[in-house]
């Protein structure tokens, strides 16, 4: 009986000294997530997709209270991200980027806002072909016009960006030029616009398209095919969007851009400025001070770059990290090799207007996009034993912590505390079978 209890004292022992030293066992954890998957399919194809896109981005901006959009539109506004975009019900469009008359596809006076004043490009933009649109569709910084067979966007940004589409018809249109303005070919693809003021701008074409300058240099005449898209973008000067802008030109050319989006942060979510440029969706799902989570997706699986614009207040600098559905993304020389890679690959610099990352995605279905910089950990602190006989006073308890059993070399743990005490059963068992 006596060997019994001694045995069963011996588990009762080992029983309670377990958990212990499981506590002690470091965990495997896990690192930060990103931020969830997109979300499953149901997108429609084609055409469709522009519709359904602009009803997200609606969703999005409706999600938000009136505070967050005005609070999100004044953060983006002073980093010269976007701005807010307003159309009254004669047409009449205002921002603090850009301004013009719209007519269902057409458009009048339009003009860039700048520091320095307002830069007008264009008398008039005549487009054949837009068909019968329905009515203006604006979210925060984007005004989208909806015809059967093509789209148009404008954004409310530094690049003063528009943006129109085709699906399966052809689409003329007339560039008339503002006063003083001298349209320049630089290839087949792109010109450049140049302002008496002194500043300039580009006009872009996908394939299936193309362009002329009549003689007297007061238009540009262009001819989208179906499935074209042309791009117009105004080079600012000193925001996110100026290093860049050149390589991005040309690989909008080349219908390597696949999105552009900025996003800065609000309490209640990202609010964003999102430019669909050739097929690829980009929405930002989280952007918090040292995280950006942004989704991608797009139903042409070939390679394209993602350009994303961040809020200044959310990374102090360049030395952030990419990930693209949780694997880290190498790091380009240039920008004008993130644009034209075909695989994963990154460019990021800080700038004036905040961070700008152009990050190539090798293949499209739904992907995940992380940037985020190096987390920050405070050291575990230390006392240093004095070696000299000397009194000093301790620490008090608010500058250094008090170690745990898990940080001090000299406290025993549970498991030398468990072989200590089942040592000492074993030697009382042998004594009394003596």
């Amino acid at each position: 009986m006596r060997s019994s209890a001694v045995l069963i004292a011996i588990v009762l022992l080992l029983s309670a000294a377990t958990p212990l030293i499981h506590a002690q066992t470091p965990g495997s954890g896990q690192g930060p997530g990103t931020g969830g998957g997109p979300g499953a399919g149901g997108m429609p194809r084609g055409g469709e997709r522009e519709r359904a896109l602009a009803a997200q981005e609606t969703q999005d901006w409706a999600n938000l209270s009136t505070a967050a959009r005005e609070r999100g539109l004044a953060r983006a506004e002073a980093a010269r991200l976007f701005g807010g975009l307003d159309v009254d019900e004669a047409g009449a469009v205002t921002s603090p980027f850009v301004g013009f008359q719209l007519d269902a596809g057409s458009l009048r006076d339009y003009a860039i806002v700048t520091p320095n004043g307002t830069v007008p490009y264009f008398a008039n933009v005549s487009v054949e072909g837009f068909g019968a649109a329905a009515e203006p569709h604006v979210s925060g910084s984007v005004l989208r016009l909806f015809a059967e067979e093509a789209f148009f966007a404008a954004h409310a940004n530094p690049l003063g960006l528009l943006s129109y589409r085709v699906r399966n018809v052809a689409l003329n249109m007339t560039f008339s030029l503002a006063e003083g303005v001298v349209a320049t070919s630089d290839d087949e693809r792109s010109l450049t616009l140049s302002t008496p003021e002194g500043a300039h701008g580009h006009i872009v074409l996908t394939s299936n398209a193309q362009y002329e300058i009549p003689e007297g240099n007061d238009r540009v005449v262009v001819a989208l095919g179906p499935h074209a898209r042309l791009l117009f973008m105004h080079h600012p000067q000193q925001t996110a969007f100026t290093a860049t802008l050149h390589a991005l030109r040309d690989a909008a050319a080349a219908d390597r851009v696949g999105a552009l989006i900025s996003v800065v942060a609000d309490e209640e979510g990202p609010v964003q400025d999102r430019a669909f440029l050739s097929g690829v969706t980009a929405r930002a799902t989280q952007a918090r001070e040292g995280r950006a989570e942004i989704l991608v997706s797009s139903e042409n699986s070939a390679p394209r770059a993602v350009v994303v614009n961040l809020d200044p207040a959310l990374f102090p600098d360049a030395n952030v990290s990419v990930t693209l559905d949780g694997q880290p993304v190498p790091m380009a020389t240039s920008a004008a090799e993130a644009l034209n890679s075909s695989q994963a690959l990154a460019h990021v610099q800080a700038t004036p207007g905040g961070l700008h990352a152009i990050i190539a995605v090798p293949s499209f279905s739904e992907r995940a996009i992380v940037i985020a910089a190096p987390a920050t950990t405070q050291p575990t602190p230390t006392v240093t034993p004095s070696t000299s006989p000397t009194p000093h006073a301790d620490p008090t308890p608010t500058s250094v912590a008090s170690p745990t059993p898990q940080q001090r070399d000299d406290t025993p743990g549970a498991a030398p505390l468990a072989v200590a005490g089942l040592a000492a059963l074993v030697a009382l068992l042998r004594r009394r079978r003596a």
